[in-house]
């Protein structure tokens, strides 16, 4: 997707079967998260294809039989469905205002001191 761990999603492209966006000569996949995983049909055909390739390459530790033996059907439900799914979670979060965020940020925050706590409590 072009994109590193913390940064805002990009925006889905307009049209149902655009996934593509071409940056500085590289093909970028892009889902559409404002749409439901069925509609995204097209994505995780690619997604399954395009992690099969570049999986080894992605995550250096992530054996490469593993992934040559896993058939795309399974990688779109292990994978695929995940990522997106997690995706799609932190693309609605982006789209409300920051006030609300800021309240969500801190309420994780809070709810996960707490847990920490009952953990070395209970």
């Amino acid at each position: 997707m072009g994109i590193t761990k913390g940064e805002d999603l990009p925006e889905p492209l307009p049209g149902d079967k655009d996934f593509y966006v071409t940056i500085d000569d590289e093909h970028l996949l892009r889902p559409k998260f404002d749409q439901s995983w069925t509609a995204n049909a097209k994505w995780h055909n690619d997604f399954a294809t395009k992690f099969k390739k570049d999986a080894h390459t992605l995550d250096p530790f992530c054996p490469v039989d593993l992934i040559t033996n896993t058939d795309k059907v399974a990688l779109k439900k292990m994978a695929g469905n995940t990522t997106f799914k997690n995706m799609k979670l932190k693309y609605r979060e982006m789209q409300r205002p920051t006030g609300i965020q800021i309240d969500n940020i801190k309420e994780e925050r809070w709810d996960d001191r707490k847990s920490k706590v009952n953990f070395y409590f209970a």
